[in-house]
């Protein structure tokens, strides 16, 4: 039996967090929770996911930073992400979307629903779950953009 998919969730609003990662655990994912792009970013620094969610517009370190930093991470380039975002953000930073590499673009208000069917549909069954060789985690580079 494989184990069940990592989603790293980053969103700075606790309710919302809350739902997300009960949502997912609910549904058989492993779900590691974080309030922000920063916090996500460390946890990156040291361990490995099958997908990140990430909300876009947090406090400090944004999603659009994190996606950034992942993108220059030679471990992190081709971990799926899915971005949660305003639909007036999504308007405005659609070229954005698209030179980070985003698997998926959910707009606020969402129905849990939605993220499942995102999640699921990226994290096809046939995937391997994301690891991190342990002589790599000591010489990753900090994101310019992290607090």
């Amino acid at each position: 039996m494989n184990a069940p998919a990592h989603v790293l969730v980053a969103e700075d609003n606790p309710a919302l967090l809350g739902v997300i990662a009960l949502t997912l655990r609910n549904t058989g994912f492993e779900v590691t929770a974080t309030h922000s792009g920063s916090d996500a970013w460390e946890y990156l620094r040291k361990n490995g996911v099958d997908l990140v969610l990430a909300d876009y517009n947090m406090p400090g370190m944004t999603g659009g930073s994190l996606c950034e930093a992942m993108r220059h991470d030679p471990r992190h380039q081709d971990t799926p992400i899915i971005v949660l975002t305003a639909f007036s953000a999504e308007l405005q930073h659609d070229h954005e979307f698209e030179s980070f590499g985003v698997s998926a673009v959910i707009r606020k208000p969402f129905s849990p629903r939605d993220v499942i069917a995102q999640v699921r549909q990226i994290l096809r069954p046939n995937r391997q779950p994301a690891t991190i060789p342990a002589a790599a985690t000591s010489d990753v580079p900090s994101s310019p953009n992290s607090d």
